[in-house]
């Protein structure tokens, strides 16, 4: 498929649309997208294709939300991939071979075989919920319990397993798993997905209020704090958590001190020594760290998602998606 030629961006929304838009052929390129192959909606190319690995890592199946977003977005005519129903057809094979790999407990791969990792499994129940809430499957005038029959299968052994585990030393990593069970929530009317959302949440916010920050190892992170904060802002705003939304405030705050004007940062003083930012709730905040973020990109100093490698490119892509649609609802200033 040729790719697209895309418009010179002028704005945040258009560049973060753009810089999302630019790496859908490299990320499409990563899965197996015919129907009639063992291994459709595996997105692990070096184990699926190459077989230089000896498991899929779930990692990459995040591709699953991308593809959807990728669907959804409305970018005028510089989104040519608005509207094709294959996105969705490949979307969904994602999900589906993302649960046939998960483990009895519910947990999933990253890294080496038999690892049970709570990042990849949070991210994981994170992308793949959004997707089947945003496919619309579940939801709707039901009661809780016809809901749940329609939770997909093995969806919910992913919460259950996030709710008898916890990684407080990365808030990132929790925020995605309370994101997840609140949207395991949603589509099921379990309560104790619910119950375990805010659990977690209630941790972040007492780490946070104690720290200062939402801590990465025990200290200030910029890029994966832009992360949680992004997450978080989600959360909010599907359970109308006045506490989450004012945390998320406060931190896009200090980011917002931190960030230059060219969207650059002294990643080599923060815990983790992540160099981009996840612009999703800064911008649905209307932080001036987003525009700071876009003006970077227009001068090609700050990050792209497609300078980062395979394993990271969709999750940052994901969300300069969400942020383009989250700039559509805030009002201009």
């Amino acid at each position: 498929m040729q790719k697209p030629n895309l418009p010179q961006p002028e704005g945040p929304r258009a560049i973060f649309a753009a810089k999302a838009l630019e790496v859908a052929p490299r990320i499409l390129g990563l899965g197996d997208r015919d129907p009639a192959s063992p291994t459709y909606g595996c997105f692990d190319r070096a184990w699926w294709h190459y077989r230089l690995s000896d498991f899929p890592s779930a990692w990459f199946q995040s591709a699953a939300y991308y593809l959807f977003l990728l669907h959804r977005l409305e970018a005028g005519a510089a989104n040519p991939w608005r509207g094709r129903g294959r996105l969705l057809d490949w979307s969904r094979a994602a999900v589906g071979f993302t649960l046939s790999i998960a483990h009895r407990d519910g947990s999933l791969d990253e890294a080496y075989p038999n690892e049970r990792s709570y990042c990849a499994t949070a991210f994981a129940a994170c992308h793949l919920s959004e997707t089947v809430l945003g496919l619309g499957e579940g939801l709707g005038e039901r009661s809780g319990e016809e809901r749940g029959e329609e939770l997909p299968e093995g969806l919910g052994r992913l919460g259950g397993w996030l709710l008898r585990r916890a990684n407080p030393e990365l808030s990132n990593q929790e925020a995605a798993a309370a994101l997840a069970l609140a949207n395991l929530h949603l589509l099921s009317g379990e309560a104790r997905f619910r119950e375990g959302a805010e659990a977690k949440v209630s941790g972040l916010l007492e780490r946070r209020a104690r720290h200062g920050f939402f801590p990465e190892y025990g200290g200030l992170d910029v890029g994966y704090s832009s992360l949680t904060v992004g997450l978080l802002w989600k959360y909010a705003r599907k359970t109308g958590s006045k506490e989450a939304l004012a945390a998320c405030r406060a931190e896009a705050g200090l980011l917002e001190g931190r960030i230059g004007e060219d969207g650059s940062f002294p990643a080599w003083q923060t815990s983790r020594g992540v160099q981009y930012v996840y612009p999703l709730g800064l911008a649905a905040l209307g932080s001036a760290a987003a525009s700071k973020l876009a003006a970077g990109l227009a001068k090609g100093i700050a990050i792209a998602p497609g300078w980062l490698d395979d394993r990271y490119v969709t999750g940052l892509a994901i969300d300069y998606l969400e942020a383009c649609e989250a700039l559509e609802e805030v009002p201009a200033a």
